[in-house]
């Protein structure tokens, strides 16, 4: 798998390098880290974004970047800078952005998000949320209106239970900025690291080890922050077939907390 290199300060203080996950008829596939902004956004409005590191260094001729055949990148979908996982990039200089961002707002596009939650006070089954999304006037959140809301629906199922955490997906097409999150309040689901839509707290280590096995002042949080990926987007309609891929620091989190339940 190959993988785009952005050094710092491109993205603040820290290097990442983001894996490439598909790339074809003018678009590319990246897995996001969390952490760094996607695109320039009014919720993250002067902070280095991912796609702007992209355009810079693309003006400087590096050659993985060229290699791609992307002359001019955007966005096709807003990613919360919280949120890892895949992140779709398209050509504007050929027809390739049109066509994936009306697919994107036709629902032809779906996308498939994973999260840990607490258990506790948890629906013991998935189910539907319909509540319309609108964008809060003044704070850099979304908020359910039921007057000036736009339409929206995410559908959870429990994919894994976990002890005290469980492992749930929501499904969305056309997810609008925060939906996946503020859905998931809404129907008691407590993601793990939510500080805006209710404050969940986080997975500390002395949570998975058994007593007297963790030396004193070594406890620390082990997700890394928002515990919420976008790990499949289904672009059939568009002839890409289904793009998925997880971090590792995801999937490593998941095998410890798989590995305290045994």
């Amino acid at each position: 798998m190959s993988a785009i290199g952005f050094p710092a300060p491109l993205l603040g203080d820290k290097s990442y390098r983001t894996p490439v996950l598909y790339t074809g008829g003018g678009v590319v596939a990246l897995l996001k880290p969390p952490g760094p902004a996607w695109d320039d956004h009014p919720w993250n409005a002067g902070a280095p974004h991912l796609i702007g590191a992209w355009r810079e260094q693309l003006a400087a001729g590096k050659r993985e970047l060229l290699a791609l055949g992307i002359a001019k990148p955007a966005s096709v979908h807003y990613l919360e800078p919280e949120v890892g996982g895949i992140g779709l990039v398209a050509d504007r200089a050929t027809d390739a952005l049109d066509r994936w961002r009306n697919a994107f707002g036709s629902s032809l596009l779906t996308f498939t998000y994973r999260g840990l939650a607490f258990t506790a006070d948890a629906p013991e089954e998935g189910g539907e949320c319909p509540l319309p999304v609108a964008a809060h006037r003044s704070e850099p959140r979304a908020l359910v209106s039921h007057s000036t809301g736009k339409k929206s629906l995410t559908t959870f199922r429990v994919i894994e239970r976990l002890g005290k955490w469980t492992l749930w997906e929501a499904v969305a097409s056309s997810p609008r900025p925060h939906q996946i999150r503020l859905h998931a309040a809404e129907a008691g689901i407590r993601i793990v690291g939510e500080k805006l839509y209710g404050e969940s707290g986080d997975i500390r280590l002395s949570e998975l080890q058994k007593k007297g096995r963790l030396n004193k002042g070594t406890d620390r949080v082990i997700n890394d922050g928002l515990a919420l990926r976008l790990v499949a987007v289904d672009a059939a309609a568009l002839g890409a077939g289904v793009i998925a891929g997880e971090d590792e620091a995801w999937t490593g989190l998941l095998e410890r907390l798989r590995e305290a339940k045994r």
